[in-house]
């Protein structure tokens, strides 16, 4: 025989476990469910791009990379290509690098988001150099530099991923130096 109150006890101390279970099953649900809206967010970020949207852009950027923290059980702001070395998972850095950059070019668009350029610029140094797209994005760096509101900024990009201008094969053959007075007036 039990008492009333080692009954109570008994009862009491199994209902915190089954709601402990049943909480971690929650959770365990939401992040699969957040797992598996990643996909959504980065076509629906995308299609805003497309139609020049930027802000909205920006938000479901931002939501991606969270669910990203959220999955791995990192610190915010704590993603890094480490991470992805998986085999299975290296097809994320490109997709991450491409977040990155479009937030770099949607942060240069208004002096306010200084802090949130810098950090895009920042994570592509980490990304870049990790993903399949690297050459495509060098040339793009190199172009958006002659329209960006911060240059400076993506100087240092361009200089931190080791991305070479390229110089009039031409002109250097002919004054035998990419550094001759002739070359560096024609470049």
């Amino acid at each position: 025989s039990v008492c009333n109150n080692c009954y109570a006890n008994f009862t009491s101390t199994i209902s915190q476990g089954a709601q402990l279970r049943a909480k971690e099953q929650a959770k365990a649900q939401h992040r699969m469910s957040m797992w598996r809206n990643r996909v959504s967010l980065i076509k629906q970020a995308r299609q805003f791009m497309d139609t020049k949207a930027y802000s909205e852009a920006a938000v479901f950027y931002e939501k991606y990379l969270k669910i990203l923290e959220v999955i791995y059980e990192i610190s915010s702001g704590g993603l890094t290509p480490d991470i992805f070395k998986n085999k299975a998972r290296q097809k994320k850095l490109t997709v991450i690098t491409t977040v990155y950059w479009d937030l770099a070019r949607i942060y240069d668009s208004s002096g306010k988001y200084g802090d949130r350029l810098q950090k895009s610029i920042n994570k592509l140094i980490l990304f870049a150099p990790y993903s399949s797209i690297k050459t495509p994005l060098f040339k793009n760096v190199t172009n958006y530099l002659k329209v960006a509101k911060n240059p400076g900024l993506f100087q240092d990009l361009e200089a931190k991923l080791g991305i070479k201008k390229r110089i009039c094969f031409v002109a250097t053959a002919a004054f035998e130096s990419e550094e001759a007075p002739e070359v560096l007036a024609l470049r």
